[in-house]
């Protein structure tokens, strides 16, 4: 593991640890299959932030949603791409709740809104349809997968079947002939067919 070294400008000074009782650290984790970055901004006005006393130097705090945070992500990361503004505040992901809130902390309270960047990094899988390769995020339905920009087959849904692009009756099966349900989960490595209904 390569570990990147930070260095920052912090407005005001440390005091002197008598002990630490946790450490927190980011990574990226999975089985090294593709990952998949997606980037997301979020406003933050001044008032939202309120007072936080058992945070050590992180002083104040605020809850905020993440629309692409799902269960299923596999790292989310704070993008510095504000040197000043992060050496003033030295903002910091802490905690990811439940419905996709992530606590955020900073070192006092910003005087103007701010607008902090995440990256939230997703494990991708791959499969077939009648030997062509597509790629999906995993844990992903079919329905999230036909909605996304993973489709680039042009299929679509009918019902509660995934509805081919030749049209007609032809709708997407597994090998043994079951036509995939638009909420069941796509399946690693699976190799799935068109199929007519009768």
């Amino acid at each position: 593991m390569k570990v990147i070294e930070e260095k920052y400008n912090w407005s005001g000074s440390f005091g002197e640890r008598k002990r630490t009782e946790e450490i927190v650290i980011h990574h990226r984790a999975g089985s090294g299959n593709a990952q998949s970055g997606i980037v997301e901004q979020v406003e933050i006005a001044s008032s939202n932030w309120v007072a936080s006393t058992d945070t050590g130097v992180y002083s104040y705090k605020t809850s905020i949603t993440l629309n692409n945070l799902t269960a299923n992500s596999l790292s989310i990361e704070l993008i510095n791409n504000e040197p000043v503004l992060f050496s003033t505040y030295g903002f910091a992901i802490a905690e990811i709740n439940d419905n996709n809130n992530v606590i955020v902390y900073s070192i006092g309270q910003p005087t103007d809104t701010v607008t902090l960047t995440f990256e939230i990094v997703k494990e991708l899988i791959s499969f077939t349809i009648e030997g062509t390769s597509y790629q999906a995020e995993d844990g992903m339905t079919w329905k999230e997968w036909v909605d996304s920009n993973y489709n680039t087959g042009g299929y679509t849904y009918s019902g509660n079947e995934v509805a081919c692009p030749e049209g007609g009756y032809n709708y997407l099966a597994e090998s043994n002939d079951y036509f995939v349900d638009l909420n069941d989960i796509i399946i690693a490595n699976t190799e799935y067919k068109h199929k007519l209904m009768d």
